[in-house]
């Protein structure tokens, strides 16, 4: 049975993952990647050469990823904590996000998972390393470009 440690410890991740949408959703790259370590690692493409490092990289990412959006909208849900040590924590949520541009292209959708490892630190949980699978998108990059999700052959 969790204690009450471990339920605020688990509220304040997934605070920690509302967060990093709603801060993506308002174009501030800056504030979400602090909710990264300094040195967290993400991978968020396909491809040996996808994982980089560094929180001043992910908002670098994140601002040229932005350029030319009218809005983006992320959803969250079905988040699963997983504790692997004292302060670290294995998290997999789901996400759905919809990005409108500011000229005529069609939106993109995307459904993915984010994989991620938390660790506690003197600032709160913080995401110290993130890698995304795809299950599916609309009017993107196909899906050459994404790590697919994990899924037993039907």
């Amino acid at each position: 049975m969790a204690d009450d440690q471990e339920w605020r410890d688990r509220q304040a991740i997934a605070d920690t993952l509302h967060a990093y949408c709603r801060l993506v959703d308002q174009n501030r790259p800056d504030e979400t990647a602090e909710l990264f370590t300094a040195d967290c690692t993400w991978k968020y493409r396909r491809g040996d050469d996808a994982v980089q490092t560094g929180r001043e990289a992910l908002a670098a990412h994140m601002a040229r990823s932005l350029v030319g959006m009218r809005a983006t909208s992320h959803h969250l849900s079905n988040i699963e904590v997983t504790f692997t040590g004292p302060g670290t924590a294995h998290v997999d949520s789901y996400v759905s996000a919809v990005h409108w541009f500011d000229d005529n292209r069609p939106e993109f959708q995307i459904w993915a998972r984010y994989h991620d490892g938390f660790v506690k630190t003197a600032d709160g949980w913080r995401i110290a390393d993130r890698r995304v699978t795809v299950a599916g998108e609309l009017n993107g990059h196909g899906p050459a470009a994404w790590e697919p999700i994990e899924r037993q052959p039907g």
